[in-house]
């Protein structure tokens, strides 16, 4: 068994830095996914790089375990043979197979009709505690045996991933969700907590007929409806606005619970980070749990992409040239 070396972020000359057994180590990270290429990996190696985020993959979990350790034992063995200086972070896909949708329809997100199809499949709620529960148990399980291989002291860190593209994003469906069992009960027992009292529940929604029991997910059509301009107006649309601020608490939730289980299944010792980029790639639900998420204990970093059309090389928008602006008629001060 190896021996689980100790890693932290923590202050370095001034600046957040990461620590392997008390040694800053230099942040940049590069991802590898099931595809192994040698030839790509050696060439971050070669340039300094001394993180690599390794994801197993997505079918790891329906893998026998001789199957799941003959895998893991390989591919981790051959990446930090690069290099005597190379740490690795393990991303963990969580999506649930198709037994466990079967056996938990309450659990899966739903659309307004009744569907839990969407574009890419059937995903499991954000609401979900169930979910939360089986995914635990699994990376619980997937730790405890990292935690017996002879290359321990490399692994510094994991990076549970899930929903869309990985990075806890609500799936494409056919209309908004989630109206699922799961999701309406994580309303009412969110709405209980912050209103306390029926009185305060249909004050706050200008409602005098609805109660903890009949609250319900708000229908797309309402949610599609602003009053002010862009924005919504708190007496008119708090129904709306509770939901989305209960909705993007569900999946902070389900990151605490998987943080928690890495930090007690290695005692501390392992940094844990999540894709999430609300500052990056916000939308009309806004983001009330980034708040939540960067004040968390248990989690250590956040990392993902810019949005997709921030990515190309050409501007949408070009600047006018001198000539233009010298040409061009400024409009007066009202």
């Amino acid at each position: 068994m190896g021996r689980f070396g100790r890693c932290e972020v923590k202050p370095y000359r001034g600046v957040v830095a990461l620590h392997v057994d008390g040694k800053p180590v230099p942040p940049m990270s590069f991802m590898v996914r099931d595809y192994f290429d040698p030839y790509y990996i050696q060439k971050h190696v070669a340039c300094g790089h001394r993180i690599c985020i390794f994801e197993p993959p997505k079918r790891w979990f329906v893998l026998s375990r001789g199957e799941r350790e003959s895998w893991d034992d390989s591919n981790l063995k051959r990446l930090i043979a690069m290099s005597a200086n190379l740490y690795v972070i393990i991303a963990l896909y969580f999506s649930p197979g198709d037994e466990w949708k079967e056996h938990n329809p309450d659990e899966l997100c739903m659309y307004e009709n009744g569907s839990v199809q969407g574009e890419k499949g059937i995903y499991p709620s954000f609401a979900s505690t169930v979910f939360e529960r089986d995914s635990c148990a699994l990376l619980r399980k997937f730790i405890r045996f990292i935690n017996t291989r002879d290359y321990t002291d490399r692994i510094i860190g994991y990076f549970p991933e899930a929903a869309s593209t990985h990075e806890w994003n609500e799936f494409a469906g056919p209309a908004p969700a989630d109206f699922s069992p799961a999701m309406h009960r994580a309303f009412r027992k969110f709405l209980k907590r912050k209103y306390r009292s029926v009185t305060n529940l249909r004050k706050a929604w200008n409602d005098e007929h609805v109660s903890f029991e009949t609250a319900g997910v708000p229908s797309a059509e309402i949610r599609s409806r602003t009053h002010v301009g862009y924005f919504r107006d708190p007496s008119i649309d708090r129904r709306v606005m509770d939901y989305y601020e209960c909705h993007s608490r569900t999946f902070i939730d389900r990151m605490t619970a998987l943080a928690k289980t890495v930090k007690r299944e290695t005692k501390g010792k392992a940094i844990v980070g999540f894709y999430h980029e609300p500052t990056l790639d916000s939308n009309p639900e806004g983001d009330y749990a980034w708040y939540r998420f960067i004040i968390n204990p248990h989690i250590d970093f956040a990392a993902g992409p810019l949005a997709y059309e921030q990515r190309s090389p050409c501007l949408l928008y070009t600047s006018p040239s001198p000539r233009d602006l010298s040409t061009s008629r400024m409009p007066s001060s009202a």
